[in-house]
């Protein structure tokens, strides 16, 4: 689910009257989130709220929406009360710090409304043809006009598809409206790319670290046959290293705001850049690390824990990525991220690319395995998929095992990464080794990210 929250001015009448369906609105919510919080069914809860008192304007489906949000609050701390308002406030209160008034203010809720495809998208708000305003009509005696604030205009191409659906009958918008902002939450799968034919076993995959990501374009025509269609690297470095030369100033320095937003600001773009690659090349899957790091002392030095605690922004670029391929109508999959640098730069190290397109390509192979098996299942599942049959990529796999110098029986892939890791031997393809590889800007001159993107001949 996708929400756009979008700041809105009316005019004072109307400013009185939203506050007024608040007020009553918030009186029915903290009454039904008791009643469910004591374990009251939705269907009974609906049925107490008959008997409420001044709540003249929330007829029985504000009441209905009033049960439901009270069940999601309830899922999201179902242990402890919640304490509307906010612990702090309330506290601020009991201390004398804040006014009777002041507190029930805060105790509004946001006047919470159910979409329903059936009913224009929302039976009480609808967004106007000019994409320019909304109209919020609670009963046939009231129209109030909510206008959008000028500096969303880059909503515009979203509001124009919604409102179209809206039209259609074709999806329920659920909105909340509050003083200063209306939200909108819908579906992302609405806007899946239904046209959209990818060329089957056509696999991109992206290989995720702190300063780079690598990404691969392969097409898979079996467990070890695969032709690279393209590939790259983008550097977020410029940024990190910025951020490591304020070292000492505050959280609220602009420089250090500045970066911090800057950051923000690329991920998405850079989540953006990549789908956008993959529906050119018409890939089947993309694929991405199942990566799960815990906050912790990585033993790298105080510049290093940073960098992966608290500077790598992975969560919000995989979320993102995730929704850009929903949209588009890209299966995603994320694969298990063992050993897969490794793999990368044993068994593909003669394509001459760098350790984290290597390693994105050994990830696509996996996300090409278990579509196989799982999804398509057109193969034999197996135990695991994370380490290829040596018999697959024993060419690849000899000429390896001899450039390293590794003699004597060697078990598999896991062995000869042991062996490697003891004496201490440098596998990885690092940028420095390929000399003829040279960054370039990626968006814009104003950008911080950079990219190298790689025309390959075919290898097979």
């Amino acid at each position: 689910m996708i929400t756009l929250k979008i700041k809105y001015s009316t005019d004072f009448d109307s400013q009185k009257v939203i506050q007024e369906y608040r007020k009553q609105y918030s009186s029915v919510l903290h009454c039904a989130y008791n009643l469910r919080f004591n374990d009251t069914s939705e269907k009974d809860t609906e049925h107490q709220l008959k008997t409420l008192n001044n709540i003249s304007l929330i007829g029985s489906f504000l009441k209905r929406c009033a049960v439901k949000h009270a069940t999601q609050l309830l899922e999201n701390k179902p242990d402890k009360p919640m304490i509307f308002g906010g612990k702090k406030n309330f506290l601020q209160r009991c201390q004398g710090k804040i006014s009777k008034e002041e507190f029930k203010q805060k105790r509004l809720s946001s006047l919470y409304i159910i979409g329903e495809a059936n009913q224009h998208a929302n039976r009480f708000i609808r967004i106007n043809s000019d994409l320019c305003a909304f109209t919020f009509k609670p009963n046939k005696h009231t129209n109030i006009q909510l206008t959008i604030n000028g500096r969303y205009k880059r909503y515009n191409s979203i509001l124009e598809q919604l409102y179209v659906l809206q039209q259609d009958k074709q999806i329920p918008l659920t909105y909340q409206l509050d003083d200063e902002y209306i939200y909108i939450t819908y579906d992302e799968n609405v806007f899946r790319n239904l046209n959209y034919k990818p060329i089957g076993n056509r696999v991109f995959a992206i290989d995720l670290n702190p300063n780079y990501v690598g990404w691969s374009v392969v097409d898979w025509k079996g467990s070890s046959k695969f032709t690279v269609i393209g590939s790259g690297v983008i550097s977020t470095k410029d940024i990190n290293d910025f951020d490591n030369s304020l070292t000492g100033l505050p959280s609220t320095d602009k420089k250090r705001q500045y970066i911090t937003n800057k950051r923000s600001y690329e991920v998405y773009e850079i989540a953006k850049y990549l789908v956008q690659i993959a529906t050119h090349y018409r890939c089947e899957l993309f694929i991405t690390e199942d990566l799960n790091i815990k906050s912790s002392d990585k033993g790298l030095g105080k510049r290093y824990n940073k960098l992966v605690n608290n500077q790598w922004n992975r969560s919000k670029m995989v979320e993102n990525l995730k929704k850009r391929c929903n949209i588009q109508g890209i299966r995603f999959l994320s694969v298990a991220s063992n050993y897969s640098s490794f793999i990368g730069n044993f068994l593909y190290r003669d394509l001459e690319l760098p350790d984290m397109v290597l390693a994105s390509i050994e990830l696509g192979r996996r996300g090409y395995e278990f579509s196989l098996q799982y999804i398509k299942k057109i193969k034999d599942k197996v135990k695991n998929i994370i380490f290829p049959l040596i018999s697959d990529f024993s060419d690849r796999y000899v000429k390896s095992l001899e450039e390293f110098g590794i003699c004597g029986e060697v078990t598999g892939l896991k062995d000869a990464y042991y062996r490697l890791k003891n004496t201490k031997s440098r596998y990885r393809v690092s940028l420095d080794d390929l000399v003829h590889l040279k960054f370039c800007s990626c968006f814009s001159s104003k950008s911080k990210v950079r990219q190298i993107y790689l025309t390959l001949p075919q290898n097979s």
